[in-house]
């Protein structure tokens, strides 16, 4: 049985999904950005061939004020190559930047770019409000693939597993459920009682080889002994409690019938909210026992 450490590294680079959101993101924003620019030029054009000059000079002012003048502190960056970072200023390791520059070239992020200004024209012909869907979706996956990504080592010899920047003793783990999603596994790490805590790492996106490696590992442990933990009750109560009332708010809610009175969307977006809270908080309570 090999006892050696296992590192993994799950991210945009590494993960096809991920970086297929990436993309996405890019796409949605850039083409949003070309469509502004492009609106902004007919508009100028139009105004030039209409003959309306002061129109067209309080836009073309408004557009150096967004434009150039506000990136001229940029312009040491885009005349000296020496003062350019390089891609590996913003990783801390060298060969992570190495993937992500082969991961994302100039040639896919412009295609990228342009067909996201192609999806929101569609959208835009098919219905107005379908963008904003868009939109939002959008900005729902982005905290989605943030908790993804991850990185870490699991240690046999030493019993740890490093989980971004938190360490925990794999003897502390009872146990650990997996799902293997094509070159990913996402882990379910179940503590003994009193062992984890609201900060300590559960569901984890692993590589294989990582998730292999935990299974290995939590096969020769020695588990810690039950100290007869109790669960703080105060705490839980509190955390009940407040699961309760947003609970509570959001239940109000929804028997009053959102679609009768005021605003409908408003209404199930209190709704979701107020039982999305709830619900952490009510996880939050499962978790501190």
């Amino acid at each position: 049985m090999s006892a050696r450490a296992v590192e993994w590294h799950v991210d945009a680079a590494s993960s096809r999904g991920l970086r297929v959101l990436v993309y996405a993101g890019v796409g949605l924003f850039g083409g949003a950005m070309v469509l502004v620019l492009g609106g902004a030029a007919f508009l100028g054009v139009s105004m030039a061939v209409g003959g309306e000059y002061g129109y067209l000079a309080y836009l073309a002012l408004l557009a150096l004020i967004g434009g150039p003048l506000s990136l001229l502190y940029l312009l040491p960056m885009l005349t000296d190559r020496a003062q350019r970072p390089p891609l590996s200023a913003l990783f801390a390791d060298e060969e992570i930047a190495e993937r992500y520059a082969g991961a994302f070239t100039r040639g896919r992020l412009l295609g990228a770019v342009i067909g996201g200004a192609l999806v929101i024209l569609v959208v835009l012909s098919l219905d107005p409000r379908a963008l904003f869907v868009l939109l939002v979706g959008a900005l729902f996956l982005i905290p989605v693939g943030s908790g993804v990504v991850s990185w870490g080592r699991v240690d046999p010899e030493e019993g740890t597993l490093t989980h971004r920047h938190r360490t925990v003793a794999l003897a502390r783990v009872e146990r650990v459920r997996r799902v293997d999603l094509g070159g990913v596994s996402l882990c379910w790490l179940s503590y003994r009682p009193g062992a984890g805590d609201v900060t300590s790492p559960r569901c984890i996106a692993v590589s294989p080889e990582a998730a292999d490696a935990v299974e290995r590992a939590l096969a020769t442990v020695d588990p810690e002994p039950d100290e007869g933990y109790a669960p703080d009750r105060a705490v839980r109560a509190a955390l009940g409690s407040l699961a309760l009332c947003f609970l509570g708010l959001a239940a109000a809610l929804f028997v009053v019938e959102p679609g009768s009175a005021g605003d409908p969307g408003l209404r199930w977006y209190l709704v979701v909210v107020f039982g999305i809270v709830g619900g952490l908080f009510g996880l939050a309570v499962l978790l501190s026992g």
